[in-house]
């Protein structure tokens, strides 16, 4: 039972980065993409139906490891309370930014939030992969289970002492870089005329420094995180397919094919989440002090009879969550609406 709530877990972190993905990414090109305020307005269109619903898988991740994981959860909020604190504000700030630019018509304001939604949509983006570094790498556990970590570290990344230092950055501005990628390829999918053309360009440059950011990382992750670096039959299989999705996702691109390219994107994010998920079990923290034993699906998992308990009701949560976003994406297919000068959305 608990390796069924590693799986639900792993599937809820994965569906939230494909699908908030693309509009963190899309806040964090937009003002590179969209030069005039009606431009802009067509971006936040293009996400407009869909940001918001995303963040529920976050919610949903946190609400299984809760169910399922209480000790990871509970030491995983204490230890990195600033980075969590600094997150919910990312949320926050870009919600209020998609909401107020356009309650004064005043160009100073909505300059002012745009550059919000910029900053925030980017932030969020990096932290998402210095989150993963810190995953994979592991954490200073205590005996019982508990670990303190600094925001920043500009220490050896093999003796981690912050949250943020020389291998997690890479890891986020790796993450950072694939949604960046993500983002141009749905609101090109979404829209038409120049913000189209921009995106779709956008999205073709900045394949080539994802790739040398990929291959940067995986090194790295050999030298900082050999311990979560495994080559399993199904950690093969799945970076294989991220592989071919990142040249699928290219090839489309460059013919043209938006929609094609974006799904190849989604793909690719989907196997390398599932790729860390599968190269990291049974662990769900890393202890990487000699003698600490590290959390596993084992060892901080609930009773089996909470979690037979939960696993009944969430079926029936995921088959409402799948009509949901099932209609929403198919009632909101096609271009975005867009809304000329002096027009409110």
């Amino acid at each position: 039972m608990p390796e069924a709530w590693f799986v639900i877990v792993s599937l809820l972190l994965a569906a939230y980065v494909v699908l908030d993905g693309f509009d963190l990414g899309a806040g964090a090109i937009h003002r590179y993409v969209a030069h005039t305020d009606a431009e802009r307005r067509e971006v936040i269109a293009a996400i407009g139906p869909f940001w918001d619903g995303n963040e529920v898988f976050l919610l949903a991740a946190g609400g299984a490891l809760f169910v399922a994981f209480p000790r990871v959860l509970g030491a995983a909020l204490s230890g990195l309370y600033l980075a969590v604190i600094l997150v919910l504000w990312g949320i926050v700030l870009r919600g209020a930014s998609i909401e107020l630019r356009s309650h004064l018509r005043d160009g100073l304001w909505r300059a002012f939030w745009d550059a919000v939604f910029q900053g925030s949509s980017a932030a969020l983006a990096l932290l998402l992969g210095v989150a993963l570094g810190n995953v994979l790498r592991g954490f200073p556990l205590e005996p019982d289970g508990t670990f303190e970590l600094d925001l920043f570290s500009v220490g050896s990344p093999r003796a981690p002492r912050g949250m943020i230092d020389g291998y997690t950055l890479a890891t986020g501005v790796f993450g950072l870089a694939v949604l960046v990628v993500h983002g141009a390829r749905f609101v090109a999918m979404r829209t038409d005329g120049p913000v189209r053309a921009r995106c779709a360009a956008l999205g073709n440059r900045a394949m080539v420094p994802v790739a040398i950011l990929w291959a940067a990382v995986t090194a790295l992750s050999f030298r900082y995180a050999p311990g979560a670096v495994t080559m399993r039959p199904l950690v093969a299989a799945l970076i294989a397919t991220a592989l071919a999705s990142f040249g699928l996702s290219w090839q489309r691109a460059r013919s043209g094919d938006v929609r094609t390219a974006f799904l190849a994107s989604a793909g690719q994010i989907f196997a390398l989440v599932g790729a860390a998920a599968a190269s990291a079990y049974p662990v769900l923290l890393r202890s990487t002090r000699a003698g600490v034993p590290s959390l596993t699906v084992a060892n901080a998992a609930s009773p089996d009879e909470a979690l037979q308990a939960g696993l009944s009701w969430w079926f029936v949560a995921a088959a409402l969550v799948v009509l949901y976003f099932g209609n929403l994406f198919r009632v909101h297919r096609g271009r975005a609406a867009t809304y000329g000068e002096g027009a409110e959305p």
